[in-house]
């Protein structure tokens, strides 16, 4: 029998014990091949010597940060997926480096199931980025003012937030919130902002 493809995962975080632990979650599966950096010029160096099939990148770090090794990458090689890494609360940069070229995002600390299943996916089905794709079905079934609470939603700003821009209560903003989700079929907030960039709904 043929040997089984085995691809090459490039982490890169500045804290070591994260990068241990996606490592060892990730060496379970006899289809990775882990490499590690610890700063944006390191990760850069490895990704133009290894060219790896796949990348978990950081946003903050120091020195050169998340986005702007992002940008080189894409330069190098915009094929390749980068998930990226980014703390809770700060969906602006993670919206902001999906529109930069990164496959997805998710939360740290990370939940090992969904990013094993994102990055299988993206490195058998890469989907990239494009504004050109339209709206889904179910995007048109949402009422004017759910889709002003969404295009809030996906910029970053919170119930209250937007509560007080809209001159409503944060309780109605979050019961809009949930019929967005049922009718989308979103389970939270890092998939509702995938699903608007990704189909090109809000681009500004």
């Amino acid at each position: 029998m043929p040997d089984k493809k085995r691809f090459k995962v490039l982490i890169v975080d500045d804290d070591e014990l994260v990068r241990s632990a996606i490592k060892n979650v990730l060496i379970l599966k006899e289809m990775y091949l882990i490499m590690e950096a610890g700063d944006g010029l390191s990760a850069i160096q490895t990704f133009k010597a290894e060219r790896p099939d796949a990348v978990v990148l950081d946003m903050r770090m120091p020195g050169m940060d998340g986005m702007a090794t992002l940008r080189e990458m894409n330069k190098t090689d915009p094929a390749v997926p980068i998930v990226i890494l980014t703390a809770h609360g700060d969906i602006p940069t993670a919206v902001a480096a999906i529109k930069c070229g990164a496959y997805d995002f998710i939360m740290k600390p990370p939940d090992f199931k969904k990013l094993q299943h994102i990055l299988k996916q993206a490195m058998e089905s890469p989907v990239r980025y494009s504004s050109t794709i339209p709206p889904p079905e179910g995007y048109k079934t949402l009422t004017p003012r759910e889709r002003e609470i969404m295009r809030w939603t996906v910029e970053g700003h919170s119930s209250t937030q937007i509560a007080e821009r809209l001159s409503i209560s944060s309780r109605t903003v979050e019961v809009h919130r949930a019929n967005i989700m049922k009718k989308l079929g979103m389970n939270n907030k890092s998939e509702l902002i995938r699903y608007a960039i990704l189909h090109g709904i809000f681009t500004a």
